[in-house]
């Protein structure tokens, strides 16, 4: 009888542990969350979208020297203004000049992503 006893205390203090572990994040990274959110879409809002969609149909551009738009620039601007996983679509088939480049892109994507 003890060990049901025992068990019954354990399963109910895994729940316990598990709303201590929710309350923490309510009142933690919830609330840091949404203020993050509303000032990336400030941010984007005083930048304009189209802005941001520009630095994307820039990267797509042909030639060596827009690499470093493509592969290190694009990339951070996608993730921090539109997160996870819409950082992803940024960049993607429609600004894109050729094949070649959309293969290299869905390349990057699929290395990223882990």
């Amino acid at each position: 009888m003890q060990a049901l006893a025992t068990a019954a205390e354990w399963f109910i203090g895994l729940f316990k542990a598990g709303a201590d572990n929710f309350v923490g994040l309510v009142t933690g990274i919830v609330p840091l969350l949404i203020v993050l959110m509303t000032f990336v879409n400030a941010l984007i809002a005083l930048i304009g979208a189209d802005k941001i969609d520009k630095v994307g149909e820039a990267a797509a551009k042909e030639g060596i020297i827009y690499y470093p738009i493509r592969y290190m620039i694009l990339p951070f601007l996608s993730v921090f203004f539109l997160t996870n996983p819409m950082a992803y679509t940024m960049g993607g088939a429609s600004c894109l000049k050729n094949i070649n480049q959309h293969f290299m892109m869905l390349r990057y994507l699929m290395f990223t992503r882990r």
